[in-house]
């Protein structure tokens, strides 16, 4: 493991995996994966008695929900793209807020957001 590292920061871990994305052209080559992003604001380094606030937090959310944003022309797609690997295309994303932390008593703020990704292989050609 490395060195700790101190907020801001963001956590981005897996959450559940299935081979049905439940649709009637599933042909049997897709995933959906859900991944849960944790923003984590928090005391300035080195600043005594500094605490993490709601704008920091919010601020590292917002950069979050790009992962789902939208051209702003209503093209279809996605405004950023997401390289998952040669052949494999995420046709579709979602994102909800999952809750977080609000008391700036407790010096460290967080804000969650779940992903769910829609993958399916692309056929050789």
């Amino acid at each position: 493991m490395g060195a700790p590292v101190p907020p801001p920061y963001t956590l981005l871990y897996p959450l559940d995996r299935t081979d049905d994305t439940a649709t009637l052209a599933d042909n049997q080559t897709a995933a959906v994966l859900d991944y849960q992003a944790t923003f984590v604001s928090g005391p300035a380094p080195g600043v005594p008695n500094s605490r993490g606030g709601d704008e920091q937090a919010q601020w590292l959310a917002d950069r979050g929900w790009k992962v789902v944003e939208r051209p702003a022309d209503g093209s279809p797609g996605y405004l950023h793209p997401l390289n998952v690997g040669a052949g494999v295309n995420c046709w579709q994303r979602t994102a909800r807020e999952a809750g977080g932390t609000s008391d700036p008593g407790d010096a460290i703020i967080t804000s969650v957001i779940r992903f769910r990704l829609f993958l399916e292989e692309q056929p050789a050609g």
